[in-house]
């Protein structure tokens, strides 16, 4: 998965997917979110990512990889 991680994919995944919670960060690197994909790939845990109402308030790019590679780290 994560050699398919460019913005377009990202941009094609967001456009199609309903995603629940709103970023509070203006911008995204692509580098981190492919290296983080990875990790996942490989078993690595991550914190969770924090939320306050629908916005995200800490982990944008852990979030995308998350709904990527469909994993479950948000905490509400």
């Amino acid at each position: 998965m994560s050699n398919q991680i460019n913005v377009k994919h990202i941009k094609e995944f967001i456009a199609s997917n309903k995603i629940p919670f709103a970023a509070t960060q203006s911008k995204l690197c692509v580098p981190i979110i492919a290296r983080i994909c990875r990790k996942m790939a490989h078993g690595i845990k991550f914190d969770e990512i924090k939320v306050c109402d629908n916005l995200i308030i800490d982990g944008h790019h852990r979030y995308v990889c998350a709904l990527l590679m469909k994993f479950d780290i948000v905490k509400c």
